[in-house]
């Protein structure tokens, strides 16, 4: 392995140990999502499923982890805020909160290190 691809590899192992820095346990999948709205300004379910790595369900059960949880509310890693759009109120909108944004902000500082 040359020193290119370790730094690669070093800078990936940060992005993983931020994302594990919110919660332990966090999937790939609920990872992937997170980077996505994040990187977004502002996108719905709709939107997820688009790219075609997520089924309804699985955007919908990723957005309620990402965000303060579903009915019971301690499920939730509080990154995502979710909010009615004001032109479709059926239509949710995902966007990385403030504490969404820190982390964001970090994961992007981990990769532009040399």
């Amino acid at each position: 392995m040359d020193r290119q691809e370790r730094i690669a590899i070093d800078k990936s192992l940060r992005v993983l140990q931020l994302l594990q820095s919110v919660d332990p346990d966090i999937t790939l999948g609920a990872a992937l999502c997170f980077l996505k709205i994040a990187q977004s300004d502002g996108m719905s379910i709709g939107d997820l499923r688009t790219g075609g790595e997520f089924v309804q369900s699985s955007a919908t059960r990723y957005a309620q982890y990402l965000g303060k949880g579903g009915v019971d509310r301690r499920l939730g890693v509080d990154l995502v805020s979710v909010t009615r759009d004001p032109l479709d109120g059926r239509r949710k909108v995902l966007r990385a909160n403030e504490r969404g944004q820190l982390l964001a902000q970090q994961i992007g500082a981990a990769l532009r290190v040399r």
